[in-house]
């Protein structure tokens, strides 16, 4: 059964990497290094997918024009819009990940993390982990534009 083992940092504000590096470094570094909970296997097809992607993958092939993904950008005039995703750029952009990062050895169990933005990249490497099987350790790296 997972579990996750909690630490509080209870004097740390929103950027905890900041205001307690040397606590948080090895706990993350340890965590790492952890030997993978199962054997490295390559890239599943869909069909055996047991997460969200499977999801996906179904919206992109029935409504790939449809909006997945909508993230706020701040211009330099002050002024807001948005980028967006269809379920079918997301697919197609997170398999595209998915595939490089079998590529460079990173598979199945393996532990990797995640300091983006919020933006769309970020859903793009996040089902690109997700459908890879790689476990994400999201962290925020603090306030973006």
């Amino acid at each position: 059964m997972p579990h996750a083992t909690v630490h509080e940092f209870a004097d740390c504000g929103h950027y905890i990497l900041e205001d307690a590096s040397d606590e948080v470094v090895p706990l993350i570094t340890d965590f790492l290094n952890e030997a993978p909970s199962n054997e490295a296997r390559p890239l599943m097809g869909v069909e055996h997918q047991a997460n969200i992607c499977r999801h996906l993958k179904r919206a992109a092939k029935e409504t790939p024009a449809s909006l997945a993904v909508a993230v706020q950008k701040r211009l330099l005039t002050g002024k807001y819009r948005y980028q967006e995703l269809s379920f079918g750029e997301l697919d197609a952009d997170s398999d595209r990940i998915a595939r490089v990062l079998a590529d460079y050895g990173i598979t199945r169990g393996m532990k990797a993390v995640l300091m983006v933005t919020p933006s769309l990249d970020f859903f793009a490497l996040t089902f690109a982990l997700f459908k890879a099987g790689v476990i994400p350790i999201l962290v925020d790296p603090g306030m973006g534009d």
